[in-house]
């Protein structure tokens, strides 16, 4: 990806070197091409950034530990977005332009939102494992012989930090790559407690507890220890379709770069 990014700065900076007589136009173009040239410079560094975040998406590493640059990065092609923006390109490089706008904008969004699923990654984690480590504490619990009345307080004791998860994942801010996993294990969350109360209010009440066990059963079960992979797999698939329309923009901006040489060579 890294080469990806990189090669819009390329497409720019070749671009200036078209032309090169007294033509008026010639001269326009090459002005603001050196403007862009600036510009697109200031961009290497937090693209590198980006890019070396998106492999730690992709290879399943450390992405929170990242946050901090990401974050930066997301700024400071912010800032130069809107550098380019401020730009009054030549009527030559109208097309130019729109295309460079449109590529830096999706540079910048993409940068944001990986720096916003690191954030979330990094918060959510502690979250997660104190919900895992409670479903470890009711299965240590239920293991050992254990009167009716000691299984519903463990039970109990089971969907408090599950309902305390729940709540502290609906407050944290998810980019829409992650908002429908969040979504659905918040909404688990809530159902394995509710089920785990029902089963402990069914064991004080002298109830045999079979279907409210078999109701737990179903809602322990579509909890998966492989959501996180999957969520990371659907992240990995919509920021692939990003940088892919990232390409697409570096070639437009090539197939103008040839059509500028053409016509003021």
């Amino acid at each position: 990806m890294t080469r990806r990014l990189a090669a819009a700065i390329g497409v720019v900076l070749l671009v200036a070197g078209c032309g090169g007589s007294d033509n008026s136009a010639e001269k326009d173009v090459s002005t603001y091409i050196q403007d862009v040239n600036s510009i697109q410079h200031g961009l290497s560094l937090p693209l590198g950034q980006v890019a070396l975040g998106y492999r730690q998406l992709a290879t399943g590493s450390n992405l929170p530990a990242m946050q901090p640059k990401l974050a930066k990065s997301a700024v400071t092609i912010r800032k130069l977005e809107r550098r380019v923006d401020a730009l009054d390109p030549p009527p030559e490089a109208i097309r130019l332009d729109a295309t460079i706008r449109r590529l830096v904008h999706g540079e910048s969004q993409l940068a944001e939102e990986l720096a916003l699923l690191a954030a979330y990654v990094h918060d959510a984690a502690p979250v997660l494992a104190r919900a895992t480590a409670a479903g470890k504490s009711l299965h240590e619990a239920l293991s050992v012989p254990r009167t009716r009345a000691a299984q519903a307080t463990a039970l109990e004791a089971y969907a408090t930090p599950l309902d305390t998860a729940a709540k502290q994942l609906a407050k944290l801010e998810a980019p829409p790559v992650v908002a429908p996993s969040r979504r659905t294990q918040i909404q688990t969350y809530r159902l394995i407690a509710a089920r785990a109360r029902a089963l402990a209010t069914a064991l004080r009440n002298g109830k045999s507890g079979a279907q409210e066990v078999h109701d737990l059963q179903l809602a322990v079960a579509s909890s998966s220890s492989a959501q996180a992979q999957k969520t990371r797999i659907a992240a990995i698939k919509a920021f692939n379709r990003r940088t892919a329309k990232l390409r697409r923009l570096e070639a437009d901006a090539q197939r103008e770069r040839n059509r500028l040489e053409r016509t003021l060579s």
